[in-house]
């Protein structure tokens, strides 16, 4: 189907920001709304139920009526299965609120065009599966209780909302933009206080990044594809160039290409820069989120990643868990020395053309740290009340996770 199971987070953290009443809608059936016959994998539902719970929102399971005015109990039984478990966490999970310090400034928001969330949905994979604590915002948001701004790929910058960056930004903030973010309305340059100049729209149809040293970590060395060409800017005082762009020979036509895909890298063409440090500030030239979105190449992730750790080391929550773990910390009202830790772990496949979930492994010795403002005095599992084992060194209080089925919340108090 065209949502996949990273939708929901995207759109789940941009309404709590804005402090919607959120509930998560989901289907009985296995592709689509009226599938009559049609069974999602029991365990599908759990997660999904699972995720809901986790960004505090409500549940809820549809299904579709037989004609005969008959509910199937089948149906029913797999829907209550979930139910039970959401019982058991709901007053943990309904009130709570994220703890983050990465804000995602939605391009559809700014541009009121719900057709232009490839960008804030590319990030949002990214940092879920770098299990990044982050929200999805808008131009109202306050941006001084986050650490880290991300304009993805297509956010433009009004007046208002370059004197919020420029204060953000003189506060100690981090920036990282890409794409034609940052423009004026005419796009002209670049809309708040940088060094980092804008020149112009991509020249090819494409283009290859070459990573310099300070982006390495877990990057290859040679060139490696954009398949879509990076925007033309230049590196002014006090910048630094991170990473290079080489063009290609040419443009692909049809009367003039180069074996089955995309025409190769030319090595001897002048390069312009692809990534671009400003202090507190990096511009990646390429629309590299919606790219990520589109075709899911890691290099793309560890670029973002790695661009995230030049400015921001440390991190809320750090765990041991692959790219297909979700991670979320939260907290309640009332609640200033408890967090909530809620930790996923599954592995969806695509069978046909649809996306599933069937297969829950288990996942053991789950290494863990998070962030607290408190000096902790218990580690448990929320639901059952057992101990774990946990040490605190400043801030950072560390801990492991015997066992993860699923879904399972730490609370830390």
């Amino acid at each position: 189907m065209f949502w996949g199971y990273d939708h929901f987070p995207q759109n789940a953290k941009y309404y709590k920001y804005k402090n919607f009443d959120l509930l998560g809608m989901t289907g009985k059936f296995h592709i689509s709304w009226g599938e009559f016959g049609g069974f999602k994998n029991p365990d599908a539902l759990r997660y999904e139920c699972s995720v809901m719970n986790a960004l505090g929102a409500k549940c809820s399971i549809g299904d579709q009526l037989h004609p005969t005015g008959i509910m199937d109990e089948e149906t029913y039984r797999i829907i209550g299965a979930a139910y039970q478990e959401v019982e058991k966490r709901e007053e943990l999970c309904l009130k709570a609120k994220s703890v983050s310090d990465i804000a995602v400034v939605s391009p559809s928001a700014l541009l009121k065009d719900n057709r232009k969330e490839d960008a804030e949905y590319g990030a949002s994979i990214m940092l879920l599966e770098t299990q990044r604590q982050f929200d999805i915002v808008d131009e109202d948001a306050d941006f001084s209780q986050y650490k880290m701004l991300i304009l993805p790929d297509e956010a433009p910058v009004n007046d208002a909302l370059s004197s919020k960056i420029n204060k953000f930004l003189e506060n100690g903030g981090k920036l990282i933009f890409s794409g034609e973010s940052g423009l004026t309305e005419g796009q002209s340059g670049f809309n708040f206080k940088t060094d980092i100049k804008y020149v112009s729209a991509p020249v090819w149809d494409l283009d290859y990044s070459v990573v310099k040293e300070a982006l390495a970590k877990s990057m290859v060395k040679t060139p490696f594809l954009n398949y879509k060409a990076g925007y033309m800017a230049e590196a002014g005082k006090n910048c630094e160039i991170l990473a290079e762009t080489l063009p290609p020979y040419f443009k692909r036509t049809y009367k003039h290409f180069c074996s089955h895909m995309n025409t190769p890298y030319d090595y001897k063409a002048k390069r312009s820069p692809a990534v671009i440090r400003n202090g507190n500030i990096i511009y990646i030239a390429h629309k590299i989120f919606s790219m990520y979105k589109d075709k899911g190449m890691k290099l793309h992730r560890d670029l973002v990643n790695n661009c995230i750790n030049l400015l921001m080391p440390e991190k809320i929550v750090t765990t041991s868990l692959p790219s297909c773990g979700r991670v979320f910390l939260t907290t309640r009202s009332g609640a200033d020395k408890e967090l909530l830790l809620h930790l996923l772990y599954v592995t969806p496949v695509k069978h046909g053309g649809t996306e599933v979930i069937e297969d829950i492994i288990k996942v053991h010795n789950v290494e863990v740290s998070v962030k607290a403002e408190f000096k902790a005095k218990s580690v448990v599992h929320a639901l059952s009340g057992k101990e774990i084992p946990f040490k605190q060194d400043g801030a950072t209080v560390s801990f492991t996770v015997p066992e993860l089925e699923m879904y399972d919340i730490i609370k830390i108090s």
